[in-house]
């Protein structure tokens, strides 16, 4: 809601200088108030990406959506080497907040820097807005148009020539989104495929720090396969439309993870370079995905809908971190382990009072529960599970995907009634 109140350039800023909140971290000795701190930091600064990836959509013209799309990601690959090779020069966490979260102060000067979004201001009625934001789009890029001819367009012209909305303001909100059925269907679809892309994505990444070498390095290497494949998310999604690219992309991507988990360890080699390549298609996915769901969606809704697949895109990033529990074993208490036995080794199991009516009823039960856990949690079936369990969510996601239509070369929406328009052109 803040997106379409507000406008896509004050909530960029707020998120971004609002993540500096971060630096209070290193003044902190409570755990309490730092997991607060967390969350807060999370709260504000999550939506950077959302916002800057809607309003560079927005902004770029229908053939460099793709393009801006990859730049955009190339940013964020870049961060997160860059990251790494601060984390191995300076491993003190406290100066290295104070590295990381510093430099957000300077999107202050995005007030001056950035442009609003034009077709967020002709949605509102700010049409006189929309004209300066153009001229001054137009004098920065050298366009073959005259800015005093923008200006003294009427209303209707000024939106015909550069496709920028209808008459019918307003914010269309979650509720005219669930009523119609295909727009439901592509809700539905577009919230999965971010989670999705988002669970495996950064599930990748935490995973890559257990390969075999120095966990930094692994991380950079990991950083930077994302490079090529956004070049192959660029080219695929530009030649041969989004859709049947995506679609592509995620069933190749589960199929690589899956195949990575039957990849015996005498091969880590062979094993490592599955992994590399899950994380190079889940890479192109990623970037490719967030682009298609904003080209699917008007500009009435879609600054909605981005925050709902956003929030299931944090759901999948959430989980993504326990995934490394998937891997790992518990030494589990033996049958003809004593008491004392369990109470050396730090058993997480109650232990019993050896003189309580009930102990042996109760250390019955526990070595049940335990034989069971162990063969719940076996060695044949743990170490496939992290792959197996990304696989599937990709080929599942890449299989709804056939329920969306196809958007290369179709011009933004900006009501859900053109989306209706365009469906019944079809």
């Amino acid at each position: 809601m803040m997106f379409f109140r507000y406008g896509r350039r004050p909530c960029l800023i707020i998120c971004s200088v609002g993540s500096c909140i971060g630096l209070v971290k290193i003044f902190l000795t409570s755990y309490y108030w730092f997991i607060t701190i967390e969350f807060l930091e999370s709260a504000i600064g999550a939506g950077m990406y959302t916002v800057g990836s809607v309003i560079l959509i927005e902004i770029a013209g229908q053939d460099k959506r793709i393009l801006c799309g990859a730049l955009f990601s190339y940013a964020i690959y870049t961060g997160e080497a860059v990251f790494a090779c601060i984390a191995i020069a300076v491993p003190y966490w406290r100066t290295l907040v104070q590295i990381v979260y510093a430099p957000p102060v300077l999107f202050l000067s995005y007030n001056w820097l950035l442009c609003e979004s034009p077709r967020w201001q002709v949605l509102v009625g700010k049409v006189i807005e929309a004209k300066s934001t153009i001229c001054s789009i137009i004098k920065h890029n050298n366009f073959n148009i005259a800015p005093e001819e923008v200006t003294t367009m009427t209303d209707s012209e000024f939106r015909k020539k550069f496709m920028l909305g209808s008459e019918n303001y307003g914010n269309d909100g979650f509720l005219k989104i669930w009523k119609l059925l295909p727009m439901r269907k592509r809700l539905i679809v577009a919230c999965y495929s971010m989670f999705s892309v988002s669970f495996v994505y950064y599930g990748c990444i935490v995973n890559s720090v257990f390969l075999p070498g120095h966990k930094y390095t692994n991380f950079i290497i990991i950083a930077l396969m994302s490079f090529p494949g956004e070049l192959i998310s660029y080219f695929a999604m530009s030649y041969y439309g989004r859709k049947y690219s995506l679609m592509v992309g995620f069933i190749t991507c589960g199929l690589l993870c899956i195949g990575w988990a039957f990849v015996p360890d005498s091969l880590a080699w062979l094993k490592i370079t599955f992994f590399v390549l899950s994380k190079l298609m889940v890479a192109a996915c990623y970037t490719g995905v967030l682009t298609y769901i904003m080209e699917m969606f008007p500009t009435s809704t879609r600054g909605t809908v981005v925050g709902i697949c956003s929030l299931f895109a944090k759901i999948g990033s959430l989980l993504s971190p326990i995934t490394p529990l998937l891997t790992r074993y518990r030494a589990l208490p033996r049958p003809n382990q004593t008491t004392d036995e369990m109470i050396s080794r730090g058993s997480r199991y109650q232990v019993f009072k050896r003189n309580s009516i009930a102990t042996k009823v109760k250390r019955r039960v526990i070595f049940a529960v335990a034989a069971l856990e162990k063969c719940i949690v076996s060695n044949y079936i743990m170490t496939e599970l992290l792959s197996l369990l990304f696989g599937a969510s990709m080929i599942l996601a890449g299989t709804l995907l056939i329920l969306t239509p196809e958007t290369k070369g179709v011009p933004l929406a900006d009501t859900i009634e053109q989306v209706e328009a365009q469906i019944k052109k079809k």
